[in-house]
């Protein structure tokens, strides 16, 4: 909350005058497209009187010159207010541009300026010894969950190196029944395929 405090009531003073020259450039801006309005509105009367002398020139021409002439003069100064009158629309709009411009930079400006404050003041609560020691912290942790990890993998590889053992020695006494039978068999193939030597039969004299 304090923290809020500073960031907006910092200078109030200065706040309240920027408060009030953008109340006056706001003022201005109405100001401006008031008058550029009015300015259109003349300016369509104006063509307009000017069309309708433009008509009565024609009109009379022949018939009443008098009349043509007249009407031709009222046309030439209703011109002459018309060029006048585009003029100033003209400077207006630019006056209006300008000031929409440079309100527009006087916004970023404040934005920024803001901005910048606001990081200042997040900054002067965070100490960089603070962050190393965070970072140290984080570090040491990951370290102990990798201890940790590995303590709890080590009875499991246990388990793992006991039943390879046993399956080694159960791999060996089958080789060593394996061996023994074919030793028997071979001493079955030997007694039987040994030829036994004839016994005489006749007496000898």
């Amino acid at each position: 909350m304090s923290f809020f405090r500073k960031l907006f009531g910092c200078n109030k003073k200065k706040i309240k005058g920027q408060s009030s020259s953008q109340s006056t450039e706001v003022d201005t801006l109405k100001k401006l497209r008031s008058t550029e309005q009015l300015l259109r509105e003349k300016r369509e009367v104006l063509e307009t009187n000017i069309k309708k002398e433009q008509a009565t020139v024609k009109k009379n021409v022949i018939k009443n010159k008098q009349v043509a002439l007249n009407a031709l003069n009222r046309k030439n100064r209703y011109k002459k207010r018309l060029s006048r009158n585009d003029s100033m629309l003209s400077t207006v709009i630019e006056q209006q541009s300008a000031l929409e411009s440079a309100n527009t930079h006087n916004i970023v400006v404040d934005v920024i300026r803001s901005t910048s404050y606001a990081v200042e003041m997040a900054n002067r609560n965070v100490n960089i010894e603070d962050i190393h020691d965070i970072i140290d912290d984080i570090a040491t942790s990951q370290d102990l969950t990798q201890e940790i990890s590995e303590a709890i993998c080590i009875p499991i590889r246990s388990e793992i190196d006991e039943d390879e053992e046993e399956l080694q020695k159960e791999l060996e006494r089958l080789e060593l029944e394996k061996l023994n039978e074919q030793e028997t068999n071979i001493d079955l193939a030997l007694t039987t395929n040994y030829i036994m030597p004839v016994v005489p039969t006749f007496v000898p004299t």
